[in-house]
């Protein structure tokens, strides 16, 4: 039988160490970059809907003082289409935008006839 004298780690057993922690470091870093980028677009998304809630409180309420729609307007970060269609129209919806927009859609009387009413806020690049 021999002696054991050893009281360290070979070579490749911390090469092996350190090859692995460099991984780990890397998947972390990688996992922490995209749930940033996931907290941004989170809150972007909530400032976009956000806008289109209150534009669309606004043009209902525009309708209902005035009897008319409101014209597209721009804003610094973001510009806001509307439309109206007759409720008793099938609505298909294929909107081909360039940039992030959010739409929400109310059921309005305008002329005594139920309308839809749609909002979409688009951002500015």
């Amino acid at each position: 039988m021999r002696a054991s004298n050893e009281h360290g780690l070979t070579l490749a057993e911390v090469m092996s160490a350190m090859a692995i922690l460099g991984i780990a470091v890397v998947l972390f870093l990688n996992l922490s970059g995209y749930s940033s980028l996931a907290a941004q677009r989170s809150i972007h998304a909530a400032e976009l809907r956000y806008a289109a809630q209150s534009e669309l409180h606004a043009a209902r309420e525009q309708i209902a003082r005035t009897g008319s729609v409101p014209e597209h307007q721009a804003a610094p970060s973001y510009t806001v289409i509307y439309s109206m269609n007759d409720t008793a129209v099938e609505q298909t919806r294929e909107t081909q935008l360039q940039h992030e927009a959010f739409t929400l859609q109310a059921v309005i009387l305008f002329d005594g006839r139920p309308q839809w009413l749609t909002v979409t806020v688009v951002q500015s690049k």
